[in-house]
C-alpha cells in the first residue's frame, strides 16, 4: 500500500462543533420573518457549502439574495467563535502529534476564511501547508472542486492524499476526487460503504492512524467515483 503524502481534514463538523452554529443563525434569520427549516432541510445543510445553506434558507421562504443570506449566516457564526471554539474531542491533539512526521496537512472547508482565520487564532496557521475555504472554489462538498484544488495546491495527486470528513457531502467530495477517506461522523451517521475507514472520534488518534489507511473499492456500493 502506498502511504498518502497529504492528510487533508474538513473542519466543520471534524475538527470543531459548529455545523449547529451554522444552523442556529440560519434559523434565526427564518424565525425573524416567521419561517423555519425542515428537518429535511437541515440534514442537506450539515457538510454542504454556503451556497446550498443559502438556497435552503430561500426555498424555506427568505426572499433575500443568496449573497446577502451568507453574509448574515457568516457575521453570525463568527460572532459566535469569538468567545470560544468548539473544538471535537480529540482534536487539538490530533493536530499537535501531526507537524513533523513527513505528512503535508491541509485544511479543506466550506466555511468562508473569515470564519478559518477566527479557528486559527486558536492554534495558528503553521499547522497547515495549505488551507481551502469555500470562498475559494466555485463548487462546494458535495463537487470534489475544493479537494482537487488542495492536493494541486500541494503539488501533489489527489490519489497521495487522506481526507478526513465528518458528513456524507464531505466524503463524497474528497471520494469524487479521488482521495482515500477516513469517516469521522458526529451529527448524522456515516455508512460504512461510504468510507474506507470510520472511526468513532478523534480521541487518542495519532498520525500512523491516518497514514495508513488502506483503500476500499466502495465505488461499486455507493456510485461514487473511485
Amino acid at each position: 500500500m502506498t502511504l498518502p503524502r497529504a492528510v487533508l481534514l474538513d473542519l466543520d463538523g471534524t475538527l470543531i462543533d459548529t455545523e449547529e452554529l451554522y444552523l442556529e443563525v440560519a434559523g434565526e434569520l427564518l424565525r425573524a420573518h416567521g419561517l423555519a427549516l425542515s428537518e429535511e432541510a437541515r440534514i442537506a445543510a450539515i457538510g454542504s457549502s454556503m451556497q446550498t445553506l443559502a438556497a435552503l434558507v430561500r426555498a424555506a421562504g427568505l426572499d433575500e439574495p443568496s449573497a446577502a443570506i451568507i453574509d448574515d449566516i457568516v457575521a453570525g457564526v463568527v460572532t459566535r467563535l469569538q468567545e470560544s471554539v468548539p473544538w471535537r474531542d480529540g482534536a487539538r491533539d490530533l493536530l499537535s502529534a501531526l507537524p513533523g512526521t513527513g505528512i503535508r496537512i491541509g485544511l479543506v472547508t466550506m466555511s468562508y476564511r473569515v470564519v478559518v482565520d477566527r479557528v486559527l487564532r486558536d492554534v495558528g496557521s503553521g499547522f497547515f501547508a495549505t488551507i481551502v475555504s469555500g470562498d475559494d472554489v466555485a463548487e462546494g462538498k458535495p463537487a470534489p472542486e475544493a479537494y482537487v484544488r488542495a492536493a494541486g495546491l500541494l503539488g501533489l495527486d489527489p490519489s497521495d492524499c487522506v481526507a478526513v470528513e465528518d458528513s456524507l457531502t464531505g466524503a463524497a467530495a474528497a471520494r469524487s476526487a479521488g482521495m482515500r477517506v477516513i469517516g469521522v461522523p458526529f451529527y448524522r451517521p456515516l455508512p460504512e460503504d461510504a468510507v474506507d475507514e470510520l472511526w468513532d472520534s478523534l480521541v487518542g488518534r495519532r498520525a500512523d492512524d491516518l497514514i495508513k489507511t488502506p483503500r476500499r473499492d466502495v465505488s461499486a456500493r455507493t456510485g461514487l467515483a473511485p
